[in-house]
């Protein structure tokens, strides 16, 4: 906490609180006076000040009204308002008895109230302050990476600058994603290319994302063809699927599915998960390998179990068809949910249409509509188009908005 914050708070509490108990104490509740000074400041003076106390009985100490000339509590005469009132002395432990009490239950709650607020204020300021920083020392309540990571990111700087190759490529990754450093397009492909000159398969996979995308500058399939050719060749698998990729759309190569499946297929046999999908649908379509959907669900299912969405939506959908395997809308649903939980629109709207019909699940359009009206808004035209159609949702079954 600033110390000059945590003054001001002490100042404003202590003259506050002193100031409303002189005022209370003369309006006959120095309780009530203290508790407002220190909370409300001038605007509890204030508020002292117009409050109207009853008088107390000099007797008894019971409150009596305005203007009264005798206690209706114990029925002694009472002095007029130009006397002094003073109370008469009491036996040793003899309490007043009848009436209400000099101070209020609520004067006396609102007094400790008043005190325990200043001494908590005060016990927080001191211990917020502990260890103190010292005069120009950085704020360390600014959010910030834990010095771990910014001492790794240094080290790597470093090595990188010192011409690791590894390293280089690690800073590229930095400024691609952004992680650890500010994205940066421009810098991500400088480290990348310093590494790519060594050969670093990596880097090379990074510098053709680069030009795949356009990200640090103008988009050319073909140079990001290239320098994916030159990481695939080291084995790196992301290169392998992405260059399969290529040649099955015809991107920055001729299009020829067998060297697609050639690629995928590389890619596979270090585990890669896209690359599994990919070889899964190249079977289930029969391109550049015979139509096998049974061959198609068995990659299917090992990139679903590896948590790649699109591949348990597609899993999904073999046992929703049944095809290449036996039809299981049960088993559908399970993997349309995984899907959906990773976030794939395909995998909701495919989940909402089994709830919508009753397929796999008890049959409930409520969440039918809640799975469709998300997909929905993130883009999904099919659950765009089944939600807006008023025959679908007509009473009593159609959920509310």
């Amino acid at each position: 906490m600033d110390d000059d914050l945590m003054v001001w708070i002490f100042v404003w509490l202590v003259v506050g609180g002193l100031v409303g108990a002189v005022i209370g104490s003369a309006k006959g509740n120095g309780g009530n006076g203290f508790a407002l000074g220190c909370l409300l400041g001038p605007i509890g003076w204030i508020i002292v000040l117009i409050l109207d106390y009853p008088r107390n009985c000099p007797a008894c100490l019971g409150g009596v009204p305005e203007g009264a000339t005798v206690c209706k509590n114990c029925g002694r005469e009472l002095p007029s308002l130009s006397e002094p009132i003073t109370a008469p002395p009491q036996p040793l432990g003899q309490q007043p008895s009848g009436g209400e009490k000099p101070v209020s239950m609520i004067s006396v709650a609102l007094g400790i109230a008043g005190v325990l607020f200043v001494l908590s204020v005060l016990f927080w300021a001191f211990k917020s302050d502990l260890p103190r920083k010292e005069s120009g020392q950085a704020d360390t309540n600014q959010a910030s990476p834990p010095a771990p990571v910014v001492e790794k990111n240094l080290d790597i700087r470093s090595s990188a600058e010192a011409g690791d190759a590894q390293a280089q490529a690690q800073l590229g990754d930095m400024h691609y994603q952004g992680k650890g450093v500010a994205q940066d397009y421009a810098e991500a492909v400088k480290w990348y290319r310093k590494a790519s000159d060594q050969n670093n398969a990596s880097a090379q996979y990074g510098l053709g994302l680069c030009y795949y995308w356009g990200a640090g500058f103008t988009m050319d399939n073909v140079e990001a063809v290239k320098w994916w050719r030159k990481a695939a060749e080291q084995n790196n698998a992301e290169a392998q699927c992405s260059l399969g990729g290529c040649y099955f759309h015809g991107q920055g190569v001729a299009q020829d599915n067998a060297e697609a499946v050639k690629w995928y297929r590389k890619a596979t046999e270090q585990g890669n998960a896209s690359a599994q999908k990919s070889l899964g649908t190249m079977y289930a379509i029969g391109k550049g390998v015979p139509n096998d959907q049974a061959e198609a669900m068995k990659w299917y299912r090992k990139a679903a179990d590896q948590n790649e969405a699109g591949a348990q939506v597609y899993l999904g959908h073999g046992y929703y068809f049944g095809r290449g395997v036996a039809q299981d809308y049960a088993a559908a649903v399970k993997w349309y949910e995984a899907a959906a939980t990773l976030g794939s629109t395909d995998g909701a709207f495919a989940l909402g249409m089994c709830y919508y019909y009753g397929n796999g699940v008890a049959k409930d359009t409520g969440l039918a509509f809640t799975r469709l009206r998300w997909a929905a808004e993130r883009g999904h035209e099919k659950a765009k188009e089944f939600i807006a159609a008023p025959y679908i949702w007509d009473a009593p079954s159609k959920p509310s908005l």
